[in-house]
């Protein structure tokens, strides 16, 4: 198991092909008394339940010791709104006009200069309608009425997409909840909007990164939320939604950073998918071992 995880997975395999069994093989080997690792999967169909079965089976168990699976529902899944970065931010909302990508730009820099990693929504929206204060020179009264329209159509498409369940202004997800040795959590992404869940993953594997980065630099003390002083493998199911082909989104980027460097900090990661065709080519590449089962397609092939 140690030996799979140091060089990143794939599994690579048709439907019905058994690539979701092989992957609850693998997580049970994880799981057992001599490896006790810490594992977090990411279920976008809700279909790891099953792994709750491991708790209950002698085989896994030890003395002090009894695997834990924690499931993480999609209605308790939160992302605190200042791990966002712009890029997020810009991905939440599609196809801005120039004068609103200026205007959340400077709103983003506003807010991350005067709060740090502190900011809220109403930070936000303040910081978007202060953009109108910060003008060199008086418009004309056209363009005057422009940017009130630009700064009116930004922060109802702010509140529209960040009043989502999924974003907090306080809370997110305790990495030390999620990541423990002996402990397999699965967070249930379902019902979730496919953007939501790539932003769930980017900024979760955005902390569990850098997390691991600070512990191992001595940059993180105990009682700070990014300690994070044991290995974690970060298992992702349909991985092309993630990390799709010819196109660059907020997951994309992290993952080839993860799979480029992670190893050195820590960071496994295993990718599972049917589709490798539409996957990216230099994720895929990153994964030194492959589990390639049943491939139907010509273009996967």
């Amino acid at each position: 198991a140690r030996g799979f995880t140091s060089t990143h997975l794939a599994i690579i395999a048709s439907t019905g092909s058994g690539k979701s069994y092989l992957a609850g093989v693998f997580l049970e080997e994880l799981m057992r008394p001599s490896t006790r690792a810490a594992v977090l999967v990411i279920d976008p169909h809700g279909e790891y339940d099953t792994l709750t079965e491991m708790q209950g089976d002698g085989r896994f168990a030890a003395e002090g010791y009894r695997p834990t699976v924690k499931i993480v529902r999609p209605t308790e899944i939160k992302v605190r709104v200042s791990s966002l970065t712009l890029s997020d931010l810009r991905y939440l909302l599609p196809n801005l006009s120039e004068r609103m990508h200026y205007l959340l730009g400077q709103a983003f820099r506003r807010v991350t200069h005067e709060h740090d990693d502190k900011w809220t929504r109403a930070h936000l929206r303040m910081a978007i309608r202060a953009g109108l204060d910060d003008r060199n020179a008086p418009p004309g009264e056209e363009e005057a009425r422009e940017e009130d329209a630009s700064v009116g159509a930004l922060i109802w498409r702010v509140n529209s997409v960040l009043e989502s369940k999924v974003f907090d202004d306080f809370v997110s997800l305790p990495l030390g909840d999620l990541c423990r040795p002996g402990q397999c959590t699965v967070l249930q992404l379902n019902e979730i909007p496919e953007r939501e869940q790539q932003i769930i993953v980017a900024t979760l594997l955005r902390r569990i990164n850098q997390a691991r980065m600070d512990t191992e630099r001595q940059r993180a003390l105990p009682e700070e939320e990014n300690y994070l002083p044991y290995p974690v493998f970060v298992l992702i199911e349909e991985a092309h939604n993630f990390a799709p082909a010819n196109a660059e989104i907020v997951t994309t980027q992290i993952l080839k950073q993860i799979l480029s460097e992670g190893r050195k900090f820590g960071v496994a990661v295993g990718l599972i998918s049917q589709r490798p065709g539409k996957l990216d080519s230099d994720v895929l590449s990153q994964c030194m071992t492959q589990c390639i089962l049943r491939v139907v397609n010509p273009v996967d092939q």
